[in-house]
């Protein structure tokens, strides 16, 4: 058995998230450095991060997994999101926009008091088309 990286995380919650995925696809897969950075967070840079390993052989398929997990934005009620504007489906999420009055005075508020700003929205934003929108 060859084991090869096939991603590499900054803390074990996402990295055993993503195991779990390819796992309950099939995919034996492998954590690497977990207790060294957990033990030691300093430890990550020269470490390289925890590592998720899997077989040569699963290669293909678990970055298809990854590539899908990745590039699937879905909503709230479980559906892929789908642009308003043109109805693509290659959508950034999270997508940080000050779009209200109410939101740009929260975050001229914040730059004044340096706090994290009162209200924070998230937004999509069609990576065609440029269209911010909420889900």
């Amino acid at each position: 058995m060859s084991l090869i990286n096939i991603a590499t995380f900054n803390n074990a919650t996402e990295a055993y998230l993503l195991k779990a995925k390819l796992e309950s696809e099939g995919i034996p897969a492998f954590i690497f450095d977990e207790q060294m950075i957990s033990l030691n967070p300093l430890l990550s840079n020269s470490l390289h991060g925890i590592k998720l390993k899997v077989d040569e052989k699963y290669k293909d398929k678990a970055l298809t997994i990854m590539h899908q997990i990745n590039n699937a934005p879905i909503s709230h009620n479980g559906e892929i999101l789908h642009c308003p504007k043109c109805q693509s489906v290659n959508i950034e999420n999270d997508f940080k926009a000050t779009r209200s009055l109410k939101e740009l005075f929260s975050l001229l508020v914040s730059l004044l008091f340096t706090t994290h700003p009162l209200t924070k929205h998230s937004y999509y934003r069609c990576k065609d088309c440029g269209h911010v929108f909420k889900p």
